[in-house]
């Protein structure tokens, strides 16, 4: 008996690209923050790795640093369907319109606790972590079954898709998703077997960029 191809399908998850943020703060939902010329030629470059993938869809946060991103890979896979989609949006907190360091001077903001236990880290507005991871595992569980054996784009931020590898890879949601690289921009890829996580393959198109780059 021939033996069956398995059923893989990837996600490529992208992390939007550098923003014009000169006071670098934390942009969470608010409108604004248009790519930097710089930004969108990595992206350029991430997108011409991505250019000779069978990739149909390209899925992107609402955001409109989200959307610039996927935008600049669709020049490169024009034939692809552009789709917004909510459940790719950034970690929402009491964090936005903030600076780090006025982040790390206010005990309500709870720094050391987003560091330690993501669990239990909750600034009084937005989401938890454990939304977040929903709301991916949602979109994913989705892609999956819509999209099976196929290979998708996703663009979304730096905490959500670093908290879905967290929780695909050990199971919880733990303090190690800090230490995972997702720079501006990159991919990371999750790779799925008849359904189930196999993998994560990443991918990054910049160097030694700060963990929080605003």
């Amino acid at each position: 008996m021939a033996k069956t191809n398995p059923n893989i399908t990837t996600i490529y998850f992208v992390r939007h690209a550098k923003t014009n943020n000169p006071h670098r703060i934390v942009k969470g939902w608010l409108p604004g923050f248009k790519l930097t010329s710089i930004g969108k030629k990595e992206v350029a470059r991430l997108a011409n790795y991505l250019r000779n993938k069978p990739i149909k869809y390209i899925f992107c946060s609402p955001l409109l640093r989200a959307k610039q991103t996927a935008q600049v890979i669709h020049k490169s896979l024009p034939n692809a369907k552009l789709i917004p989609d909510k459940r790719l949006i950034e970690w929402l907190t009491a964090w936005q319109g903030k600076t780090i360091k006025q982040v790390q001077a206010d005990p309500k903001m709870q720094w050391s606790v987003y560091y330690s236990n993501p669990l239990k880290f909750w600034t009084g507005q937005g989401q938890t972590a454990q939304q977040i991871v929903k709301n991916l595992l949602s979109f994913t569980k989705m892609t999956i079954k819509k999209y099976p054996n196929q290979e998708i784009v996703a663009v979304s931020h730096g905490d959500p898709i670093k908290l879905l590898r967290c929780y695909l890879e050990t199971g919880k949601i733990s303090k190690k998703f800090v230490g995972y690289k997702c720079s501006q921009p990159s991919i990371t890829a999750f790779i799925f077997n008849n359904g189930k996580y196999k993998k994560t393959l990443y991918k990054s198109y910049i160097k030694n960029q700060p963990y929080f780059t605003q």
